[in-house]
C-alpha cells in the first residue's frame, strides 16, 4: 500500500513538472525586447491592420508586427486609455502604419493564439501628417490590394523652398520592412527597379537617364504622382537584356524623399547636406 502511494505521488510530481515546463514554454520569450523591473515586456513594431470583428463585443483588435518579425494581435478594450506621445488618448487614435511601443505583462502573451493584451501602447511615429510641419511625403492609404493605384504626395510645409532630384523615373525611393528593419532594395545586389507602364508579363528594359540639376519645390507647394505597383526589376542582368514586367511583391513598405537647401559646390548635380524624410508605412496585400 505504501509503495503504491509513493509511486502515485512520484507520478503526480512528474506530471506537474512537465505541465509547468510546457506552460512556461507556451509563453513568448522575447530576448531582444526591453524588460522592465516589474517583469513587463516591451515590444516595438508597426500596426499592420485593424479589425474590430476579430474579437466580439466591446473589444477591438490591432494586428501588430514586432521588430523581430512576430505577428501578434493586440486586444484593446474600448474603455481603455492608451498613452501616446506623453498624453492619454483613446484606442481609435491608432492607425495602420503607426510605429508603436507595446508594454504588457509576460502572462498576457501566449504563443498558441498570438493574442496580446497590452497594458500600454505608445505611438512612436504616427501616420497622421495633417498637423505636422516640414517636408512630408505620404500615400493616400495604408493598405492596398495587388495592382491598386498608390497616390503619392510630397508637401513642403516649410516657409522656404527646398531642392530635390527629379532625375530618373521618380522623385521617391522605397524601402521594405523585413527582419525587424527597413531596407532599401536598391542597395542589395540585383535589387531595385524602375517603374513600368507596360502590362504585367511583357518585356521591359532598364532605361539610362542623364543627370539633371536639383529642382526647386517652393514653400507651401507640393508634387504628386501615381504608381500602379508595376515594376521593371534590375536583377543582375545587363541593362540591355530584357526583363519581365511584374507587380511588386506583397509586403510592408514606406517611401523616402530626399531634399536639401543648397547644391553641392563640387558637383552641380548633387545636394549638399541633404535630408531624408519617410512616409507612413503601408501594406501591399
Amino acid at each position: 500500500m505504501n509503495k503504491k502511494f509513493i509511486f502515485i505521488t512520484i507520478l503526480i510530481l512528474v506530471i506537474a513538472g512537465v505541465s509547468l515546463f510546457v506552460w512556461k514554454n507556451q509563453k513568448i520569450e522575447q530576448p531582444n525586447s526591453n524588460q522592465t523591473s516589474d517583469n513587463a515586456l516591451v515590444l516595438d513594431g508597426i500596426i499592420t491592420s485593424t479589425d474590430s470583428q476579430k474579437v466580439p463585443g466591446e473589444i477591438t483588435a490591432f494586428e501588430f508586427r514586432s521588430n523581430d518579425g512576430r505577428n501578434l494581435i493586440l486586444n484593446i478594450e474600448k474603455s481603455d486609455f492608451i498613452n501616446a506621445e506623453g498624453s492619454e488618448i483613446t484606442y481609435n487614435k491608432i492607425k495602420v502604419g503607426d510605429s508603436v511601443r507595446v508594454t504588457t505583462q509576460r502572462g498576457d502573451i501566449f504563443l498558441s493564439s498570438n493574442f496580446l493584451k497590452p497594458s500600454e501602447i505608445k505611438i512612436i511615429q504616427s501616420t497622421d501628417n495633417s498637423n505636422k510641419s516640414g517636408v512630408i511625403i505620404s500615400t493616400d492609404k495604408t493598405e492596398y490590394n495587388k495592382g491598386e493605384i498608390i497616390k503619392i504626395v510630397v508637401n513642403n510645409k516649410l516657409d522656404k523652398s527646398v531642392l530635390y532630384s527629379s532625375g530618373g523615373d521618380r522623385f521617391w525611393n522605397i524601402e521594405y520592412f523585413r527582419n525587424g528593419k527597413w531596407t532599401n532594395p536598391g542597395l542589395e545586389e540585383g535589387g531595385g527597379f524602375q517603374l513600368a507602364e507596360k502590362n504585367v508579363g511583357e518585356n521591359c528594359y532598364i532605361a539610362l537617364y542623364e543627370r539633371t540639376s536639383p529642382v526647386e519645390l517652393k514653400a507651401g507647394s507640393n508634387l504628386s504622382s501615381q504608381w500602379s505597383q508595376k515594376i521593371c526589376p534590375f536583377d543582375t542582368s545587363s541593362p540591355a537584356e530584357p526583363r519581365t514586367v511584374k507587380y511588386i511583391e506583397s509586403d510592408q513598405y514606406r517611401l523616402a524623399f530626399i531634399y536639401g537647401f543648397e547644391v553641392s559646390k563640387d558637383d552641380p548635380y548633387k545636394l549638399s547636406d541633404f535630408q531624408t524624410v519617410y512616409s507612413n508605412a503601408f501594406t501591399i496585400k
